[in-house]
């Protein structure tokens, strides 16, 4: 179970949208494969703690609820990130979720190769916007979202569980939810 508690609100400038001052992020040069969520994934890039979500979201990925990309190296699920188009789809905003990359994979380019992908699955989606949680333990992860044009926009504590055996353990995260426009209108000069 899943629940956000809002801190703060920030608007993003225009700045944000497209911030000069971050060097443009490029696809890796890996040969790798970016392919929706299949079954055979679950045990792969799923550990215990994740896994009733991967199961979940398999079930909602086969009605359109959201979309999950699996980075593939040389036929090896590496990674995954899912997007859900139900949370604010009046806004028009995906809701971007679970970014993981195994350990032994990071840093070669692989999260930003997904974060692209699914900017631009969003973007065919008829989304303009996504945004997502990051918690705040983990500056590494909130670099990378910058240099992708997130900008912070709120401080939440989201809540969720998980089973371990026959115990429920409650986790509460500090987060910055950050978020990009994807599609900024043309100005009218």
């Amino acid at each position: 179970m899943l629940r956000r508690h809002k801190k703060r609100f920030c608007s993003i400038s225009p700045t944000h949208r497209n911030p000069k001052h971050l060097k443009p992020m490029t696809e890796p040069t890996l040969p790798l494969t970016i392919r929706p969520l299949c079954a055979s994934d679950l045990d792969r890039i799923f550990d215990y703690k994740s896994r009733p979500f991967g199961e979940k979201s398999l079930e909602q990925q086969a009605s359109s609820e959201v979309y999950v990309a699996v980075a593939e190296l040389d036929g090896v699920p590496v990674g995954r990130v899912g997007l859900d188009f139900t949370r604010n789809p009046g806004e028009r905003t995906a809701y971007l979720w679970s970014a993981h990359v195994e350990p032994g994979f990071q840093s070669r380019g692989i999260g930003t190769a997904l974060f692209l992908h699914l900017e631009q699955v969003a973007l065919q989606r008829g989304f303009n916007v996504i945004q997502f949680d990051v918690d705040k333990e983990n500056p590494r992860a909130r670099r990378l979202y910058e240099q992708l044009g997130y900008a912070v926009c709120s401080e939440v504590v989201v809540h969720w569980s998980y089973r371990d055996g026959d115990r429920v353990v409650e986790v509460a995260e500090d987060c910055w939810s950050m978020r990009k426009n994807l599609a900024v209108p043309p100005r009218a000069d």
